[in-house]
């Protein structure tokens, strides 16, 4: 079979959308990184996606496609890194990313966070970090702690608010700072 060549960004394969090329296989084979409608992220080669063999990101293996935590992982994922995603700007496009531990694994996020209480929805505990397990590879290379917890709405506006609160005044330090100069 001929090695696919085109550009795929953008074009649809079943659920998923490609996005980029990464890096080949071992045999020089192009692949490409691509969005599921789910939210999901994943690697695939193009030869199989243009044959049609993959078509998902394979996230209904795992039982919990439909879970409320699936879909919490998923849309993390999406927002973290999908530029086409609605919610990019606020998080991908501001450096904010899902630690490796949890990106390559709904289940080691399973296992940290634990089911979903009624109520709540995921928080990152510094708005301004990154969505982190606290003890994957990359969270003890760059010395991430844990940072996601489950809250009310209540605790997430607090948790905001507190953020904002204290970038305000570190901003005004800074221009009171720099005006005495």
């Amino acid at each position: 079979m001929r090695r696919i060549t085109e550009n795929l960004s953008g074009r649809k394969f079943g659920r998923l959308t490609a996005l980029r090329k990464t890096e080949p296989t071992p045999y020089g084979g192009v692949v490409w990184l691509c969005c599921c409608a789910c939210g999901g992220l994943r690697k695939v080669s193009a030869k199989n996606l243009v044959a049609g063999l993959v078509r998902t990101c394979g996230g209904h293996r795992h039982g919990k496609s439909k879970s409320p935590e699936y879909r919490t992982w998923a849309r993390i994922k999406n927002r973290c890194y999908n530029p086409k995603s609605a919610s990019y700007a606020y998080y991908g496009k501001l450096g904010i990313t899902m630690c490796w531990g949890w990106r390559e694994s709904f289940q080691n996020f399973l296992n940290d966070l634990h089911e979903r209480p009624a109520g709540m929805n995921i928080d990152r505990i510094d708005p301004y970090s990154h969505y982190s397990c606290g003890h994957c590879k990359e969270c003890d290379a760059y010395g991430w702690p844990a940072n996601c917890k489950w809250a009310t709405r209540q605790e997430q506006i607090a948790n905001r608010s507190k953020h904002s609160l204290k970038g305000m005044l570190l901003e005004r330090i800074a221009s009171d700072f720099l005006a005495a100069k």
